[in-house]
C-alpha cells in the first residue's frame, strides 16, 4: 500500500473538553501539517457540527461531560452513516471501552493520551491518521459505497 504524503487537505474534528489539552493537540497537529482543524468541547456540540459539515477524521475524547460520552459521538457517526474515520484519543485506558469502541462502535483506533517511552499519544494519533487515510484512499469505504448505491438515481 502506498504511503500517504499530503495531509494538508484532511478535515479533522477534535472532540475534547480539556482546553489546555485541546490547544496542545491543535498546535501539534498543525506542526505535522494539518490545516483544517475544527473543535467541539462536548458530544452534543460535536453532533451538531457533524450535521452541518463532513470531516475525514474525528478525534474523540472518551470522557467529557460524562463518562463514556465519546460513545455518543461514535453512535452519531454510525447511525448517520457518516463516512468519517473515528479515532478515540483518551486518558481512559480501559480494555472494555477499547473493545467496545473498536468492535461494537466502529472506531478505527483507540489511543491513550499518555504513551510510554518516547512517543506521545499525539504522535501515535498522527501515525493512525496517516494509516487510516492511506487505507481508505486505497480500499475505499463501505459506507461510501452504500451511500452511492442508495442515491444512484439522483447522481
Amino acid at each position: 500500500m502506498k504511503t500517504l504524503k499530503d495531509i494538508s487537505n484532511i478535515h479533522i474534528l477534535l472532540v475534547e473538553d480539556n482546553p489546555r489539552y485541546l490547544e496542545t493537540l491543535i498546535e501539534r497537529l498543525e506542526s505535522f501539517g494539518y490545516q483544517y482543524l475544527t473543535s467541539a468541547r462536548n458530544a452534543a456540540e460535536a453532533q451538531k457540527i457533524l450535521i452541518e459539515r463532513h470531516f475525514d477524521i474525528l478525534v474523540i475524547d472518551m470522557k467529557m461531560e460524562k463518562d463514556k460520552s465519546g460513545f455518543t459521538v461514535l453512535d452519531a457517526v454510525r447511525t448517520g452513516k457518516l463516512a468519517s474515520i473515528a479515532i478515540i484519543l483518551t486518558a481512559i485506558e480501559n480494555v472494555e471501552d477499547c473493545r467496545e469502541a473498536l468492535k461494537g462502535r466502529g472506531a478505527w483506533d483507540y489511543i491513550p493520551k499518555a504513551m510510554s517511552g518516547d512517543r506521545s499519544g499525539i504522535e501515535e494519533l498522527h501515525k493512525s491518521i496517516q494509516e487510516a487515510i492511506t487505507y481508505f484512499n486505497h480500499w475505499g469505504n463501505f459506507k461510501d459505497e452504500t451511500w452511492i448505491n442508495e442515491h444512484l438515481e439522483e447522481l
